[in-house]
């Protein structure tokens, strides 16, 4: 039975989707979910919703459970899927609003620009901490990265003062098991599982 840890879950439609995406292969139909949720009023909605995808998409052997705390259901995660929003709403507006008072006007601010490194400074303490707590309780899952800035982290967790003092936080399994998405995400996972890169004439979502 996979084990797969959603860390982030109260984007209800993306969580959702993702699980019914899992669930449609014949051989992830026997997944276990772990929905972590810091906000219990956003996991209050989204563990109905999990309950109904189950018992619609006829899913028998599927199972889920959720919590407010990652570190309760790590252990043994074959995935971790990460995909937080740090600061909510308010702090996008900041990160949009802030630089365009001194004339940098962004289209949208969460890997590059003055906004896309405010975007980064509050969100990478967060993304090192569940690296770490993978390393400690789940060392051999695959890291699938759905945090924006998607590229920032894994470099984040190369220069971390806890990689280079920690053996556990070696820079090859920190992240050769990090796949960034919506990046290249078939020739990240590609390499990770040793197939073959795909051809390039295919869509993804």
């Amino acid at each position: 039975m996979p084990k797969v840890v959603i860390i982030g879950a109260r984007s209800l439609v993306f969580s959702s989707r993702l699980q019914a995406d899992i669930l449609s292969f014949e051989n992830l139909r026997n997944t276990h979910f772990c929905l972590v949720e810091i906000d219990e009023e956003r996991l209050g909605y989204a563990q109905p919703i999990t309950e109904q995808l189950l018992k619609t998409g006829v899913y028998p052997e599927a199972t889920f459970e959720a919590t407010t705390e990652r570190r309760t259901v790590l252990a043994g995660a074959d995935y971790v899927i990460s995909s937080l929003l740090v600061g909510g709403y308010e702090a996008i507006e900041a990160e949009i609003d802030i630089p365009k008072k001194y004339g940098v006007d962004q289209c949208i601010s969460d890997t590059l620009t003055p906004g896309g490194i405010m975007h980064s400074l509050r969100t990478l303490p967060h993304q090192i901490g569940i690296a770490l707590d993978i390393m400690e309780l789940c060392p051999k899952a695959v890291l699938l990265n759905y945090t924006k800035p998607l590229r920032n982290p894994r470099q984040s967790n190369r220069n971390s003062r806890h990689s280079k003092n920690d053996r556990r936080f070696d820079h090859h399994s920190a992240n050769r098991y990090q796949v960034d998405f919506p990046i290249s995400p078939i020739d990240d996972a590609s390499r990770i599982i040793g197939y073959a890169k795909r051809p390039r004439n295919h869509r993804t979502n």
